[in-house]
C-alpha cells in the first residue's frame, strides 16, 4: 500500500479541510483511499471517514509502539494510505518531536505534503517553510498553501520553490463554503455539523480546480505493512453502545472485536435495555 500525511505548521492550518478536500477528490476519481488521523485524535477522524467513506483508523506511536501502526495500516487496507497529521509536524510529548506526526513518518518512512497559512506575511513565510523542510530530513516532499488567493499564491510559489527546491502543488482559497467551528476539544463533531455533505463537496470541488493530484499520487510512497493475525472467532456476543452520546471508539478495537466476536450495537439514548450479552 502506498501512503502519505498531510501536515502542518501548528494546529489552526486548515489541515483537516485540506485533507478532506484531497480524499474525496480521489475518491471521485475511484482511487481506494484509507483515511487515518495520526495520534488518538477522535474528531477528525470522522471528517475524513465521511470524505472517504471508510472508517478512519487511528496511527499513535505511543500507545500502539511502531509494530502497532504497521499492524493498523494492514487492518485498513487500500490503494493509498492519507494520514492527517496532528497539531504541527513536529509536536510530540515533553517538548519533543517523540511520538509526533513527524515521528511516524520517519519510522515508517511516509512522505509528507505541508500545509501552510501565509496569513499577515509574505516573504517571512519562506524561513519558516524552509526551517520545517530542512528539519523533516527530507520527509516534506510538497506543499499546500492555505486560505489565500490565486494571486498572493502565485508571488509565493515562486520563491518557496527557489528558496526550498520542494513543490507547491496549489492551493485552497479563503471560501465561505469551507469553514467548521472549533471547540476546546479540536473540531465540531461532523453530526452535529448540518451542513457536512455540502462543505466534503465543496473542498473537492476547489481540491480539483487548485491542487495538482496527479503529484499527489506520484509522492505517496509503497510502505511496509505488519500483518495482523487475528485470534480465532470464539462464541461471544458483545454489546456496544453506538449512538449520538456514545461515538468515541477507535476503529482498531471495532475491527478487532468483529473479527472475534458477535457485535450488537444498542443505544443507551433510544433503546430501554440493552442487548443480551456475555
Amino acid at each position: 500500500m502506498k501512503a502519505l500525511m498531510i501536515t502542518a505548521a501548528s494546529s489552526n492550518s486548515g489541515k483537516t479541510l485540506v485533507t478532506v478536500g484531497i480524499i474525496r477528490a480521489l475518491k471521485n476519481r475511484n482511487i481506494d483511499v484509507s483515511p487515518f488521523k495520526s495520534g488518538p485524535d477522535f474528531i477528525d477522524g470522522k471528517y475524513i471517514s465521511a470524505a472517504s467513506g471508510k472508517n478512519a483508523g487511528n496511527l499513535d506511536m505511543h500507545l500502539m509502539g511502531k509494530k502497532g501502526v504497521k499492524e493498523a495500516l494492514y487492518m485498513n487496507p487500500g490503494e493509498l494510505a492519507i494520514v492527517e497529521g496532528a497539531m504541527g509536524y513536529f509536536d510530540g510529548i515533553h517538548n519533543t518531536y517523540e511520538n509526533s506526526s513527524f515521528h511516524i513518518s520517519e519510522e515508517l518512512d511516509i512522505p509528507a505534503i505541508l500545509v501552510y497559512c501565509p496569513e499577515g506575511e509574505m516573504f517571512s513565510a519562506i524561513p519558516k517553510i524552509k526551517g520545517m523542510v530542512d528539519f523533516s530530513k527530507g520527509r516534506v516532499k510538497g506543499i499546500i498553501l492555505n486560505k489565500t488567493d490565486e494571486y498572493i499564491y502565485k508571488l509565493l510559489k515562486e520563491k518557496i520553490e527557489e528558496h526550498t527546491g520542494i513543490e507547491v502543488l496549489g492551493y485552497l482559497p479563503d471560501d465561505d463554503g469551507l469553514f467548521i467551528d472549533s471547540k476546546h476539544l479540536g473540531l465540531v463533531r461532523p453530526d452535529k455539523n448540518s451542513c457536512l455533505t455540502d462543505l466534503i463537496r465543496r473542498a473537492a470541488d476547489l481540491t480539483k480546480k487548485n491542487i495538482d493530484l496527479d503529484r499527489i499520487i506520484d509522492i505517496g510512497k509503497e510502505i511496509g505493512i505488519e500483518k495482523f493475525e487475528y485470534p480465532t472467532k470464539r462464541d461471544i456476543k458483545v454489546a456496544i453502545a453506538y449512538d449520538e452520546a456514545f461515538n468515541f471508539y477507535y476503529e482498531e478495537n471495532i475491527r478487532l472485536l468483529d473479527k472475534i466476536c458477535e457485535i450488537e450495537y444498542f443505544s443507551p439514548i433510544k433503546d430501554k435495555k440493552t442487548p443480551e450479552s456475555d
